[in-house]
């Protein structure tokens, strides 16, 4: 639909080259305060600036429009159906220019950066971390956020290097220069391949400690498992194939290779799966914690994080999270 524009007979303002000229902020505040004053003059005053000064910004405006924004009646300046449009995105623009002087003010004191975090593979962890890093994007925009998967033992090298911030690891850690901070603990239990169920159902520890092992590299869960339910009884381990990841570990005993521990949410898969058997009487849980440099105690980025990992994962507690797939690291 085309409407023709109904103007007073008067010509519309132009550039000298014929071309409209480039309006500013300042102008459109004037058009919008003379809509909202009725009055030339009073518009000037509120504005503190000259009446003059107030035409001009009109007449320029018009020259860029190409339109007539008001007309002057018998009773004074009347603004057109154009000019009532205009005035109304203009005040949208005028509006605009306010918020983001204020948020570019709020900015200026905002730490700018960027923020590594390193984190085992674990459904409630990651959607803590999740949570947690939806927090610091509203308080920290200006801080590049970066998530790595690892085990714990090459997280807390990594840590000690600078290479992340800070990571979620199971255990805790003593000295090194490293602070803990404890989010809560991990349930593990030891499974074997599903078609040895007959023959470890009965089994005693002695013989359980007997069989072929699967296990990750030293530093991990599934050493400090070992030591606590095996070793410490002064039963021994012996052929074990070790692995480096998780994964690696769930696919070599669900292939026949050994038993080994898993993360209870897996060991329930599996079983139900039906490629592990689940040897229940071997079961332990171990500690989670937060990591990271005693020398960055006082980085307000950092604490600001663990405070929000820490809140989103109590927050979780008893929530049905649902695995988001991440398999490529060992805890």
């Amino acid at each position: 639909m085309h409407h023709q524009l109904a103007t007073s007979g008067l010509s519309r303002p132009q550039a000298p080259d014929g071309r409209a000229p480039m309006y500013d902020l300042t102008q459109l505040k004037t058009l919008v305060t003379v809509v909202q004053e009725g009055h030339l003059t009073r518009a000037a005053e509120r504005l503190h600036i000259s009446q003059p000064t107030a035409s001009h910004h009109i007449r320029a405006l018009e020259a860029h429009f190409g339109l007539t924004l008001f007309r002057r009646t018998a009773r004074g300046l009347e603004v057109t159906a154009a000019g009532q449009r205009i005035a109304e995105w203009a005040g949208q623009v005028v509006q605009a220019s306010h918020e983001l002087n204020e948020r570019a003010r709020q900015l200026a004191g905002v730490p700018a950066g960027r923020l590594s975090i390193g984190t085992i593979a674990n459904p409630r962890l990651l959607a803590s971390l999740a949570s947690a890093m939806k927090v610091m994007r509203e308080r920290f925009p200006m801080t590049d956020l970066s998530l790595e998967a690892g085990n714990t033992r090459s997280i807390r090298q990594a840590i000690k290097a600078g290479e992340l911030d800070g990571g979620a690891i199971v255990g805790t850690v003593r000295g090194d220069d490293l602070i803990c901070h404890p989010l809560g603990a991990l349930d593990y239990v030891l499974v074997a391949p599903a078609a040895w169920r007959d023959r470890l159902e009965h089994a005693r520890p002695a013989e359980i400690a007997a069989q072929p092992w699967v296990v990750t590299g030293g530093g991990t869960p599934s050493q400090e498992l070992i030591e606590r339910l095996f070793r410490e009884e002064g039963l021994d381990i012996r052929g074990a194939v070790e692995v480096s990841h998780a994964s690696l570990l769930r696919a070599m005993v669900a292939g026949g290779m050994g038993i080994g521990f898993v993360q209870r949410m897996e060991a329930n898969a599996g079983a139900a799966a039906g490629r592990f058997y689940e040897l229940s009487q071997f079961q332990a849980s171990l500690p989670l914690s937060f990591v990271h440099r005693s020398a960055q105690a006082a980085d307000e980025v950092l604490s600001c994080f663990t405070e929000a990992l820490g809140q989103a994962w109590h927050g979780l507690a008893g929530a049905d999270v649902a695995d988001p797939g991440v398999r490529d690291s060992v805890p």
